[in-house]
């Protein structure tokens, strides 16, 4: 793609590697009454997600979407039968083609045996877990502590874990996957800026999934088009990739983490951000390169300078939320409730408005109220 300024951009930007300071160090534990049991492959107990519509003994409120979230939320969500000793990863799933990697890990395509449902199976290498937590006595990567805490209740929204083995050269992840599913960053590329219609749906479901995370107490960190996956078939949208995700906190961190052109200014000049307001900063950025095809900026001088350019065709809305985001004092930009109740955000919705699983009935189930969100 190109900008105006001539110049050739990759949307994917540039990874970097986590380093982490002492006092960034976390250990998480998932609150009591959460879990339910079960053995893993190696014969200990470890921690399952209890479906949020048994729970509550209702059926879950997306039950009946059409397409591939029919097969997770019937399938994907219930377990084998408990046993004393559950089978080993081999004879529970069949490891298919590899969709992808990155700085944590690799991503392959899977299916559950017993009854075929896909699956995408994550193998993280031990030499590449920079934070550990305790789940259930065993020290885990901090992955899978904040991912069991997004998907306890699910949120359609965000990729769920299923289930996770640990081994000797690393552990294995076991993700829930769209049959159908393209990441947005590729989507983008193929089709070039999308349409405002389109945008503002993809973009208010990323908003609503990374609430829902801040009210589950994760903040997820590396927010951008290719950890958003877009189901082919209905437009749905899911956050992906907790390789970055802390627990979130009212401090401010200092450990390097996510994607430099994501970045917010803060953090280039002071090496000090706040979860709420750089994630804010990252939806700006992601907004851009909806309606742009291109990211607002490269190099850290022109993240510093905060200074965009737009398409004469974007609507005024639409410009004044992208700045609002990109506002250069963290203070001044907007929390994601407000982002979520602005009029260009809010035009032409069908669903329910900002509510967590696009339901009547209020929030995310993670918390009470998300008004500090």
């Amino acid at each position: 793609m190109h900008t105006d300024k001539g110049r050739s951009l990759d949307l994917r930007g540039e990874q970097r590697t986590v380093v982490r300071s002492h006092s960034d160090a976390r250990c998480g534990q998932i609150a009591e009454g959460e879990l339910v049991r079960l053995g893993d492959g190696t014969g200990e107990p470890l921690a399952m997600p209890v479906p949020w519509g048994e729970r509550q003994g209702r059926p879950r409120a997306w039950a009946g979407i059409i397409g591939w979230s029919v097969i997770l939320s019937l399938s994907l969500s219930v377990s084998p039968p408990a046993v004393k000793k559950r089978e080993s990863f081999k004879k529970l799933y069949s490891v298919g083609k590899k969709l992808g990697s990155g700085g944590f890990g690799t991503v392959f395509s899977a299916v559950r045996t017993f009854d075929g449902a896909p699956v995408a199976v994550k193998h993280v290498p031990r030499k590449k877990v920079v934070d550990w937590g305790r789940l259930n006595d065993r020290p885990v990567p901090m992955e899978i502590i904040l991912m069991w805490k997004v998907s306890l209740p699910e949120h359609r929204g965000v990729i769920r874990l299923l289930d996770w083995f640990s081994r000797p050269s690393g552990f294995l992840l076991v993700l829930e996957r769209p049959p159908s599913a393209k990441d947005l960053c590729d989507l983008i590329a193929e089709q070039g800026p999308l349409s405002e219609e389109r945008a503002r749906s993809f973009f208010r479901q990323a908003v609503e999934a990374l609430r829902h995370c801040h009210a589950c107490g994760v903040a997820h960190r590396d927010v951008k088009c290719e950890n958003l996956l877009v189901d082919l078939h209905t437009d749905e949208l899911k956050l992906i990739d907790f390789g970055s995700a802390a627990l979130l906190r009212d401090t401010a961190y200092t450990d390097i983490s996510g994607t430099r052109v994501y970045s917010p200014p803060e953090y280039i000049s002071e090496r000090r951000y706040h979860a709420r307001s750089a994630t804010v900063w990252s939806l700006g950025v992601l907004l851009y390169v909806m309606v742009c095809g291109d990211i607002p900026f490269e190099r850290d001088v022109e993240i510093l300078a905060g200074e965009i350019q737009l398409p004469s065709g974007i609507s005024k809305e639409c410009e004044e939320l992208i700045r609002w985001c990109l506002s250069m004092q963290p203070s001044k930009r907007p929390t994601l409730h407000q982002i979520l109740y602005h009029p260009w955000v809010q035009r032409d919705i069908t669903r329910p408005k900002a509510v967590g699983l696009w339901s009547p009935g209020g929030d995310s189930d993670c918390s009470a109220s998300q008004e500090s969100l």
